[in-house]
């Protein structure tokens, strides 16, 4: 049961899932890296290669979802880094895009 090729797995599906809900909220959120550790922001959706590209994004409006985030359960930097460990199964998947969820229906309103 190799570590690393679990948490490249989960990290997929999570970085999906948080691509398909934010879409489904109609939130314009970037989702790209490393399924063990990728960055999220808001703004266009397409990937940035470059310091120019990050600097397109909505740091002020993710640091607000973050903080929001970790009222619904979920912990991620406000900068945007979410983080994948070997202890992560398919129970905290369900659970982390359960709050997702719910954390986007309330920052949508």
């Amino acid at each position: 049961d190799p570590p690393y090729a679990r948490m490249a797995v989960h990290g997929e599906a999570l970085m999906s899932g948080i691509r398909e809900l934010a879409a489904s909220h109609g939130l314009p959120l970037r989702v790209q890296g490393l399924p063990m550790a990728f960055h999220a922001s808001f703004g266009d959706p397409e990937p940035t290669w470059d310091h120019s590209g990050v600097l397109t994004s909505d740091a002020a409006r993710y640091a607000a979802f973050a903080h929001l985030l970790a009222d619904h359960g979920v912990w991620v930097a406000s900068r945007g880094v979410w983080m994948v460990s070997a202890a992560h199964s398919d129970i905290e998947l369900a659970a982390a895009l359960e709050r997702l969820d719910a954390a986007l229906k309330a920052f949508t309103r």
